[in-house]
């Protein structure tokens, strides 16, 4: 996947604005790039830049305090001595381009369940739960069904749920039985989270959702095969 930078560095911090990400388990839309460990005071624990740059120590000091967005993550760490620490990860972010969110919603286009018509569709489903998000699409054929029926419907189907990504629990998981999403805090990290057991326990959980692609087919006519509109990321 394709990662772009949320800030545009100079060269000489040693960061590209994009970035190749080869790793078909992750789902999220946003990784960070650990850049440092601090203590709790601000001060610098440990310089996660690259080795190789020259002065990096003064480097770091310079990206820190600029106007640059940055990640913080809290963390506790074991010292040699057996003591533990609070300290923070301070992170750059990097766009997934490739997301689905990243794609505009269709704005002058709808479901219009017309007795002679049927859509196919691509719906995009924002999860939020504790801090963490998962942006997922529907994709299906919808006739004489609004898009949130579509939705309700599929919650409540186990292979549609298969289908987006949900996976199904058992006794021996942490929450017990349910259905779980592999979630991401801002920096990318993934966590398994039960969103429960049933449809309407699902659909709780969601903040948005969003029609993001349709095609429209009158009966009688022949269906065309059109060429998948390409995501676009804007600045």
């Amino acid at each position: 996947m394709k990662l772009k930078s949320l800030n545009k560095l100079d060269e000489k911090f040693g960061y590209p604005n994009t970035m190749e990400y080869k790793n078909d388990k992750f789902h999220g839309h946003q990784i960070g790039v650990a850049i440092a460990i601090l203590n709790q005071d601000d001060s610098i624990h440990e310089n996660l830049m690259k080795k190789d740059i020259k002065d990096s120590d003064e480097l770091l000091k310079e990206l820190l305090s600029s106007d640059a967005k940055l990640i913080e993550d809290e963390i506790t760490q074991l010292d040699d001595k057996g003591e533990l620490h609070k300290r923070k990860v301070i992170y750059l972010p990097y766009a997934a381009i490739e997301s689905p969110c990243f794609k505009p919603t269709i704005n002058f286009d709808c479901i219009d369940d017309a007795a002679n018509s049927y859509h196919d569709v691509a719906i995009e489903i924002l999860f939020v739960v504790d801090g963490l998000n998962r942006y997922v699409v529907l994709h299906g054929r919808t006739r004489n069904m609004s898009m949130f029926d579509m939705v309700e419907t599929s919650f409540n189907d186990e292979e549609e749920l298969i289908k987006m990504g949900f996976r199904k629990g058992t006794e021996d998981d942490e929450e017990g039985p349910g259905w779980y999403l592999d979630m991401y805090n801002e920096a990318g990290a993934d966590f398994d989270v039960a969103l429960g057991c049933n449809g309407c326990d699902i659909l709780s959980n969601v903040n948005s959702i969003r029609l993001i692609g349709i095609e429209t087919f009158i009966d009688g006519e022949e269906e065309e095969d059109k060429e998948e509109e390409m995501t676009v990321y804007k600045e």
